[in-house]
């Protein structure tokens, strides 16, 4: 297993241990079928390198995190056959139960430790279950890509990821700790497929899941088969999930292979248009960004935010009914250099804009963000035995004025939410110098004497009388009791003030 191998761990160069990213990722159900046919009685390790090497999971796996001192494991955890082989590689004596799932991910988290877990369209991110863990990881994550998740306690949740963001105030609602929205991008391993040069083969390619698509776009898709292989108008490509006996016939003679089989990519790589049903522009990536970011022109059904991502008309085009859409694909096929100029686009726009890697730094400064903050929590817990540090600094008033503006919720919350708010902010010297004194084991607490709110903020919190912020100053040296001061602006000494 990879968590046993310490160099796995290891940056390059270094001797610091890598901190463990575990994701644990709910498959879509409809997907498991295809992946228990093609990868059973393989190892754990290579089950999942075969899964996440179709990229279905690349807009909630950050791969990439390995960059940022993070070595990321990956588990699905209602993937059976891959769960019970860990088991048997990791835990042969274990019997496994009916609640599988559950047992085996806690099972896997008590034996991997990693420092930070996060859980995936997973139901199992439940406070509930998280208290029966043994083992808790220094932060609990949450990353949320489906409007129908249905409600559950996330107070366990330290933070939670979207790009549903009309669900965000109900994850508030539900006890996360932290919502942000997250926006999904190309996943960028792909960019080995995306050549612009290459020759554009098929004129139509289509990837869905045939039972979950209403009886209006199974006719479409009929339809559009029956074009292509009755009439000869076009040609098409179909990567359709399902049982293809259920299928009518022409749409059997377009079939490819299934939506989440490696050839659909190279599929898209070449065809000239990519239609899409029912897309969801926050939700996934096989129909906007795959095909978008390979060089395929998109035709999809239009949607009032699809303009958040992409404009229609210039980078993508939609269609509203069928007529509409047999329209446009004739048109398109009749005119290369109006269907290259919407593909080049949108590829562009794709490829400069949601990268997935910036969805990897931003998912990295959230961690380090929290990490730092779980450190500011001890900060103010001394021991007996250890030495004490203030470290006094000011601020330029505009800075701080502005801060509070644009943060007016931190006025009504006690000094140190405040301060910790206001370091995180990196803003000057923040905790640089107090955090090495905390690595060397001291206890250090830093003052920004000069910031009103702050200052008025922590006699309020302690009961002192006095309004002057450099009085203020003093009383919070004295309440510290500490041995040493370090000054990083000047203006505090000669003042009479520091006496």
């Amino acid at each position: 297993m990879e968590h046993n191998k310490k160099s796995n761990l290891l940056e390059k160069g270094t001797l610091t241990p890598k901190r463990i990213f575990l994701q644990i990722i709910t498959a879509p159900s409809n997907s498991l079928p295809f992946f228990e046919k093609q990868f059973l009685e393989e190892s754990f390790d290579r089950q999942v390198q075969n899964i996440l090497e179709t990229g279905i999971f690349e807009y909630v796996y950050f791969r990439n995190l390995n960059k940022n001192a993070f070595s990321t494991m990956v588990i699905i955890e209602n993937w059976k056959s891959a769960q019970v082989q860990w088991v048997a590689e990791n835990h042969p004596d274990y019997h496994i139960q009916d609640n599988w799932r559950e047992e085996i991910v806690r099972l896997q988290i008590e034996s991997i430790r990693p420092s930070i877990v996060m859980f995936c369209n997973s139901s199992l991110l439940n406070n509930n279950y998280l208290n029966q863990l043994k083992y808790r990881p220094k932060i609990v994550m949450g990353m949320i890509t489906s409007h129908d998740f249905s409600k559950i306690d996330l107070s366990g949740c330290d933070i939670l990821l979207s790009n549903v963001s009309k669900k965000l105030p109900n994850f508030q609602k539900w006890g996360a700790s932290c919502v942000k929205y997250f926006e999904i991008g190309f996943p960028n391993w792909l960019n080995q497929y995306a050549s612009p040069s290459v020759l554009k083969g098929t004129d139509l390619v289509l990837c869905d899941d045939w039972h979950a698509l209403n009886h209006e776009r199974k006719q479409l898709i009929h339809f559009l088969a029956q074009d292509a292989i009755i009439k000869k108008k076009f040609s098409l490509s179909l990567f359709l999930s399902g049982n293809k006996n259920d299928m009518p016939y022409e749409i059997q003679c377009c079939l490819q292979g299934d939506r989440y089989s490696l050839k659909r990519l190279d599929a898209l790589r070449k065809a000239k248009i990519c239609i899409c049903f029912g897309l969801q522009t926050e939700i996934g990536t096989i129909g906007l960004f795959e095909a978008t970011g390979l060089g395929c022109c998109i035709l999809t059904e239009n949607h009032p935010n699809m303009s958040h991502y992409f404009q229609k008309g210039i980078e993508i085009e939609t269609f509203q009914d069928s007529q509409e859409l047999f329209t446009k694909i004739y048109d398109f096929l009749e005119n290369d250099k109006k269907r290259i100029q919407v593909a080049k686009a949108g590829q562009n726009k794709c490829l400069k804009y949601y990268s997935m890697n910036h969805s990897n730094l931003m998912l990295a400064h959230l961690i380090h963000q929290k990490l730092i903050k779980n450190n500011r929590k001890k900060m103010y817990k001394k021991t007996h035995t250890q030495l004490t540090c203030c470290i006094l600094t000011s601020y330029y008033n505009k800075y701080t004025q502005n801060f509070f503006h644009t943060h007016p919720c931190l006025k009504h919350q006690a000094y140190n939410s405040q301060l910790s708010a206001i370091l995180e902010d990196c803003f000057g010297d923040s905790d640089f110098y107090s955090n090495g004194l905390r690595s060397q084991g001291w206890h250090a607490v830093d003052l920004i004497t000069n910031c009103e709110q702050l200052q008025k903020q922590w006699a309020i919190d302690n009961h002192y009388s006095s309004q002057n912020i450099y009085e203020i100053g003093i009383a919070q040296i004295k309440k510290i009791a500490t041995g040493c001061c370090i000054f990083t602006r000047f203006e505090h000494l000669g003042t009479g003030r520091t006496s």
